[in-house]
């Protein structure tokens, strides 16, 4: 019953999103292609550097064994 609640709302949500905003969000679901044209909110992206992908990838790999040896499990 909560799977078909959250399709529905899912559902319900597409169809307020083409009214209010007029955009169609299916079809860049089912292809993965969206029109580009000028967001909102949100800037031009650029890439941050290895830098910052280096030290994200050390946090992550850090909270992934922390966590594993915190709840008692073991690495090797």
């Amino acid at each position: 019953d909560v799977i078909l609640a959250v399709i529905a709302l899912h559902i319900v949500a597409n169809l307020l999103y083409l009214v209010w905003k007029r955009e169609n969000l299916v079809t860049p679901m089912i292809t993965g292609r969206k029109e580009a044209r000028a967001y909102e909110d949100q800037e031009q992206a650029t890439i941050a550097g290895i830098g910052r992908a280096v030290l994200a990838l050390i946090a992550a790999v850090f909270l992934v064994f922390g966590g594993i040896m915190t709840l008692g499990g073991k690495v090797f």
